[in-house]
């Protein structure tokens, strides 16, 4: 008695690319690309293969969007930067849910940085906020624009933002 093989569908061969393509670099998802290749060039790929490998893949977590997958190069947008644009204050955050970037706008109405959809894509290395626009911010709110704090001391005041700031974000203070 001999047994079938039955082919991938269509539908199962992209779902698997789809879960590989959102896990590369990653050994055991590598390890599963070698074996899906293998067998695909033996000509022994079947919907068995296919289905194991995917449930094998939904198993192995992914990488958070603001952590770079091994060998990409490391973003361009750090939490906590801040960027001007077109003379407003973009504050970068991760989303504790999906772990992807965000930003958030300064409204000088309230005194606080308000989320703003989209504006992500405003915030590039090119436009990431200097000493002299930290300090414009600091003297125009009397706040640190990186951590909000009220600036409360005569140096901070003077400076434009506080000294723990001015050090996680390479500023020069005092």
């Amino acid at each position: 008695m001999t047994t079938t093989v039955r082919p991938p569908s269509p539908a199962s061969l992209n779902y698997v690319r789809s879960l590989l393509a959102g896990r590369e670099g990653i050994p055991e998802a590598e390890a599963i690309r070698t074996v899906l290749n293998e067998a695909r060039a033996n000509g022994n790929l079947s919907q068995s293969l296919v289905s194991s490998s995917i449930d094998a893949l939904t198993k192995i977590a992914r990488p958070r969007a603001s952590q770079p997958r091994p060998g990409q190069p490391t973003a361009e947008r750090n939490i906590g930067d801040v960027h001007v644009h077109e003379g407003r204050y973009y504050r970068i955050h991760e989303s504790q849910r999906t772990g992807g970037q965000y930003a958030c706008v300064f409204d000088p109405a309230t005194g606080r940085f308000e989320y703003a959809k989209g504006a992500i894509r405003l915030c590039t290395p090119a436009n990431k906020a200097t000493a002299e626009q930290a300090a414009t911010f600091g003297h125009l709110y009397h706040q640190c624009v990186f951590c909000a704090r009220r600036l409360d001391t005569p140096e901070s005041t003077a400076v434009g933002y506080g000294p723990v700031c001015a050090e996680n974000h390479g500023l020069p203070w005092g």
